[in-house]
């Protein structure tokens, strides 16, 4: 990661303290902000922001390699007593790494285990049996990045059975038109064996939809991913998004 040269300025110092205090734990952490004159920062305007962290923890288990976002110029209007507005459309770049051994430290988490418990439970079993979901352990959960593919592996059980069903699978990623994830020629093991590629059509059919960018434009965000790579060990997403507008009240 290459951090941003430190000036000092309190404008720098102050924004760094308030992202630091969002994340239960930052390694490393830069921010520069560009500006103009002092009164045009006071009224709301940046040239641009730049941040740049190292070791990003959003929850204790759960870490972020690597994080960098910059922004093209900002204008805010704080004119209306009580409101903060944008005067002028936000356009934000970010570059995320996440490793392997990060993200297997994250599934091995209580956290994640129970949120893999609840979610992954009701495609085994279906929503309308959530109170036979709980009843289902997750075990030794396992992502690897191989070249330009992943591959997961768990193991599913029921309480009170000692049989265990070792599930794997293995695909592609990519990204059409920067708004849809698909998924490239996925492969699925249960106990060893193959599943079929018309079971494995039917769970993943409905992926492009669900992750369809272009929802977001209905909250007045422009989104588009711009790079997604899969390498030994790591996997690294850049994005780009334009906030079209923003309109709040400040409690204070």
């Amino acid at each position: 990661m290459t951090l941003i040269s430190p000036t000092g300025t309190v404008a720098d110092q102050v924004a760094q303290r308030t992202i630091r205090s969002q994340f239960a734990e930052v390694e490393a952490l830069q921010v520069r902000i560009d500006n103009a004159p002092v009164h045009q920062f006071l009224q709301g305007r940046v040239d641009r922001i730049r941040i740049a962290g190292k070791g990003l923890f959003p929850l204790k288990e759960i870490r972020i390699d690597e994080l960098q976002i910059e922004t093209d110029p900002i204008d805010v209007d704080f004119r209306r007593k009580g409101r903060v507005k944008l005067a002028r459309p936000l356009n934000v770049a970010s570059r995320v790494v996440l490793t392997e051994a990060d993200l297997n430290r994250a599934l091995a988490s209580p956290t994640v285990t129970n949120w893999l418990r609840q979610v992954g439970s009701r495609v085994v079993v279906g929503d309308r049996n959530a109170r036979r979901a709980q009843r289902f352990q997750f075990l030794t959960p396992k992502v690897q990045f191989q070249g330009d593919r992943l591959r997961f592996q768990i193991s599913l059980q029921e309480a009170d059975d000692p049989a265990r069903l070792d599930i794997s699978v293995e695909t592609g990623l990519a990204v059409d038109n920067g708004r849809q994830f698909r998924l490239v020629n996925p492969q699925v093991w249960v106990n060893g064996d193959p599943v079929s590629k018309e079971v494995v059509e039917t769970l993943t059919n409905g992926l492009p939809e669900r992750t369809n960018l272009q929802k977001l434009e209905k909250s007045g965000i422009l989104a588009r991913v711009l790079r997604l790579q899969i390498q030994p060990g790591k996997l690294q997403l850049e994005t780009f998004a334009q906030v079209q507008s923003l309109d709040f009240r400040n409690k204070d």
